[in-house]
């Protein structure tokens, strides 16, 4: 969503980019939230725009941008976790995700 506001290559169902691709970048970006992403998108889409590719982006432009803060749940991890207690009294607002990127639950131990 935020991605195809500021690049075009992601409009519709497209994407440049490879499943693995996608799979690294929901890795780096799973504990941001979803303005944090927005942001994130943004400062690319600016940066692209500055150095003369305006609506082209690359895959090492997320990953270096995700270097370059923190994301809220590490810097306030106690307001964060007194979310998350607050979570078992929420009501999911989604179906349940059957996407190829769904999270696939792993036994810790074998």
């Amino acid at each position: 969503m935020h991605l195809a506001k500021y690049f075009s290559a992601f409009r519709g169902n497209n994407s440049p980019w490879s499943d693995e691709q996608w799979r690294r970048l929901l890795i780096e970006y799973r504990i941001c939230t979803p303005a944090e992403i927005g942001n994130a998108v943004r400062r690319c889409a600016e940066r692209a725009f500055a150095q003369g590719r305006p609506g082209r982006i690359e895959f090492e432009d997320l990953l270096k941008q995700r270097s370059l803060f923190t994301p809220a749940m590490e810097r306030e991890s106690e307001q964060m976790q007194a979310i998350r207690n607050q979570a078992i009294y929420a009501q999911p607002v989604s179906s349940e995700d059957y996407s190829r990127f769904a999270y696939q639950y792993q036994e810790l131990f074998e």
